[in-house]
Order: structure tokens, then sequence, then C-alpha cells
């Protein structure tokens, strides 16, 4: 039915506590609608490893999610061919993200392989999206002006293209850092419009689950990402995480100006508080069992021993990151031969949604063919 569907077309905000959770409630596998719904990590590597912004927003929320349902990580390639993927960048991925605890519970999947899967959704959605919402919904704003660099319609599209892998894997909780909210709540407003369209619960209502903190801030206060080149890689060398470790803990960067911390400072309009704003406090309650509450006072008064429990936790996690993945560097093939199994279990999902949507598609036209024709009469 897909097939024949894809030959005949030519196709080449709510409030946030509707689609927003934390790590630290802990939810249900099932629902009175669908049978099992599945989970997805919101990260998008495009180049550079997997850090630790990655692991908190991507992963940790793992630990309170009420079963053990996989997580699908969608790697952003352009095909399946050889000379379509770096290979190391690829094989890097999929090493950090199997050298953690979580590896067991993570399936991957190529994005080439799903998207002629995307072309019934875009079809039925031509007359729903305008490209206003898709410029609102996109992290980074799109202002078009003369001389400006280039915007592709892939990067345009991303939201749509995002909303349509939620969709097509019949994900209900994307695992991500609260930065991409807003095309969360996009999937969660596209999946009611087409319910009620169709009167019909076709596609989940996503929502965004994060860790314990919404999302991770590096040693100078600003988004941990590569871009601000702040961050902590899974594969970093003891002593690269050691020296990182150590800006972690300095002061030099909290009261500077145009910070993400001192622009969250002039949103609530309160002094910083100490030491919840100091970042080894956060990752101390993002990274390990620390209690802010009972812990945080004491640690800030003294700060050597601040500084000895603060890397010895970090390096605790990342040492058994590091250990794990020399074990698994020595085997790309089979984490290659796991791509490929896991995006063909995915392509199976993918094609029974999609046959759902077009089946109800169809129900949907024949009733409102019914519908005109009676009302003809009527008439």
């Amino acid at each position: 039915m897909l097939k024949e569907y894809c030959e005949t077309k030519s196709i080449c905000i709510f409030d946030s506590q509707d689609v927003f959770c934390i790590a630290n409630e802990h939810f249900s596998c099932y629902n009175m609608v669908n049978d099992i719904y599945n989970l997805m990590s919101g990260l998008r590597l495009t180049q550079g490893g997997v850090h630790l912004g990655h692991y908190l927003g991507c992963l940790s929320p793992l630990d309170n999610i009420d079963c053990d349902r996989p997580i699908y990580f969608v790697i952003r390639d352009r095909g399946t061919e050889k000379n379509n993927i770096n290979h190391k960048f690829l094989i890097d991925i999929l090493i950090d993200l199997s050298a953690t605890k979580y590896a067991s519970r993570i399936k991957f999947v190529l994005q080439s392989d799903l998207q002629s899967y995307f072309l019934p959704i875009y079809d039925y959605l031509q007359d729903i999206i305008t490209l206003n919402q898709l410029q609102q919904t996109h992290p980074h704003k799109f202002v078009i002006k003369k001389g400006d660099t280039p915007i592709y319609l892939k990067d345009f599209l991303f939201p749509l293209e995002s909303v349509c892998t939620y969709f097509i894997l019949n994900v209900d909780k994307v695992l991500m850092n609260d930065d991409n909210l807003k095309v969360v709540k996009f999937a969660n407003l596209i999946s009611k419009k087409i319910s009620i369209r169709l009167n019909s619960n076709v596609f989940p209502q996503p929502v965004l689950v994060h860790g314990k903190l919404p999302r991770l801030l590096g040693y100078n206060y600003e988004k941990a990402c590569k871009a601000n080149n702040n961050v902590i890689f899974l594969s970093d060398t003891k002593e690269n995480v050691e020296h990182k470790l150590n800006k972690l803990l300095s002061f030099r960067y909290l009261f500077r100006k145009k910070t993400d911390l001192a622009i969250e400072r002039e949103k609530r309009r309160e002094d910083f508080v100490i030491p919840d704003d100091f970042l080894p406090f956060q990752y101390l309650y993002a990274f390990s069992n620390f209690n802010k509450d009972q812990d945080s006072l004491k640690l800030y008064q003294n700060f050597d021993e601040l500084s000895r429990i603060f890397k010895k936790e970090m390096h605790i996690l990342l040492d058994e990151i590091r250990e794990n993945r020399s074990q698994i560097q020595e085997k790309p093939n089979i984490l290659m031969d796991k791509l490929y199994s896991d995006t063909a279990d995915a392509k199976i999902i993918a094609k029974n949604m999609m046959e759902s949507f077009i089946s109800k598609l169809e129900h949907n036209e024949i009733y409102h063919i019914h519908s005109a024709r009676r009302n003809s009469e009527e008439f």
C-alpha cells in the first residue's frame, strides 16, 4: 500500500506543561489508545563526538522511565552507500553511545533509510502547516535579509523532518535538553490536528523528557556545545578530563556578562544563588547521587572537599565509559551490523505506521465522499 501511494504521488503553542516532563518523574510504557510507544533521543550529531550535555539530556532520563523500552538514536546521514557516510565519524558515534551503561537499550537508525516513509505525511500536511510555523519552530530563528548566508531547504525543514521521524517510529517521549522544546510542541500540535481531522488517534502526542537539569552549561557558563568549545567528550583522555574539570572549578567566568547564567539572572531578576549556580554543584547534581539541598552548603564552605568530591564523581562516570570504549572500538564490524539490523527493525515500524495512516486517510476520504454525495442528494 505504501509503495503504491509513493508511486502515485509526486512529492520530490501549547502551554509548556502539555509537552514537558522532567526525568525525576516515572513514566509508564502503556497507553489506553496504542499498544507500546517508543522512545527517541533528540540527539542530532553531524560532526564531533558525544559529550556530557548529550549524556544528560538524551540518556540519563532513561533511569526514571519505568520499562525496558529501547531508545532510538537517529543518525543524520546522506544514504547507506559507503561513499555517502563519513565512516570514522559514524563509528565514533556508535562507540561513544555503546560505551555507556544504557547500551543494551539503544537502537541506531540511519535517517536516510526512513525518509521515504515521510512522503504521505508531507503530502497530507501541505495545507495544514504554514511556512511561518516552520520558521518559528526552528531552534535557530531565520531572518532572511539580502546578503545573508543562504538558508538551505534541508535546514528550514528540520522541524517537519523531526516531527515525521517521531510519528513513523511511534514515539511518545523525546529525550533531550529543553532548548528543542519548540520542536516537540510542534509535533504535539500537528498530532492533535491530524487526530481532529481524521477523527482518530493516528500518531502519539510526544512530550519532551530531560535529565535532572533542563540543559548543561560549560565552564564559561554558556550552553555546553561543540560550537562553544566548552564540553567534556565521552572520548576525552583522563588528562583532558582533569584539565576541563579544573576549568569548571574556576570562578573566573561566573559573573561575566552575556553568559547564559547572566541572561537567566536578568530574567528572574534575582541575585545569583550560590552555590546552586556554581557549575560543580550542577554537575554533581546531574551526574551523581548528590543531594543539592543537603550537601550544597556544606561543600560550598569547604572548597577543597568540593573539588575532591566533584573530581572523584566525574572520573568514576567517565573512567567506566573510557574503559568500555577501549574494548568496543576493537570490534567496529559488530557495531555496523547492529546499525543495519536496528535500521531494518525501525523500517518495519515505519512501514506499519504509514500503512495505518494511509488506511485511515482512505477511510476518511471515502466517508467525506459519501457525506458530500448524501448532502448533494438531499439538496
